[in-house]
């Protein structure tokens, strides 16, 4: 399934300490894992004293906000459920993807 517009970066990866931007990252993939990392002294002292609010947000193009909120779950279930049918099918047929691996 393709979102929004092709052949960009449709969503944007936006981190902040305390209000303050300090990462921002273009990304085709929505589902990712975000790590942050704290170096130095003040992050150390103000976690202890004050505590650190992160906040980590993934916001997308119109055309992929648009293609998100436009999906019909039903037909999601269908799909999926198809999916894994067929995927189950393979398997017990000893089915080998497209790398030539036996799919398990």
């Amino acid at each position: 399934m393709h979102l929004g517009e092709e052949g960009t970066e449709q969503f944007t990866v936006t981190t902040r300490l305390d209000g303050k931007q300090i990462g921002q990252q273009e990304i085709h993939d929505p589902f990712i894992r975000t790590s942050v990392r704290l170096r130095g002294f003040r992050h150390a002292w103000n976690a202890l004293t004050k505590g650190l609010n992160i906040q980590v947000a993934v916001d997308g193009t119109h055309g992929a906000m648009r293609a998100v909120m436009t999906l019909d779950p039903y037909k999601l279930q269908d799909d999926t459920e198809d999916f894994l049918r067929d995927m189950a099918m393979r398997r017990a047929e000893g089915y080998s993807d497209q790398n030539g691996m036996n799919v398990q």
